[in-house]
């Protein structure tokens, strides 16, 4: 599933469940207040961490390319030297 659809369901469900909390709140308005800041807050951290990890499995997929790439560089780098020595020597 992409990460970008994801992302926005979370965020499309927070505001949907904090405007759906706030007209059927049980609490008033002080104590209901406070529940969607912290509720806010830990669906900030949460989304701050998914964000961290799915910047961290990037990066780390992106090395994992970089080093690919690198090695094949370096083995048609070698197989060119390798031809071009053999060609030296039957010259």
């Amino acid at each position: 599933m992409d990460s970008g659809k994801v992302l926005m369901g979370i965020l499309l469900g927070a505001v949907t469940g904090a405007a759906v909390g706030v007209l059927f709140a049980p609490h008033k308005g002080r104590k209901t207040r406070k529940l969607l800041t912290r509720n806010a807050k830990d669906m900030a951290e949460n989304l701050k961490n998914k964000v961290k990890d799915e910047a961290e499995s990037l990066r780390a997929r992106a090395n994992e390319i970089e080093g690919n790439v690198r090695d094949k560089a370096n083995d048609f780098a070698n197989n060119v030297r390798n031809k071009a020595d053999n060609a030296m020597k039957n010259a």
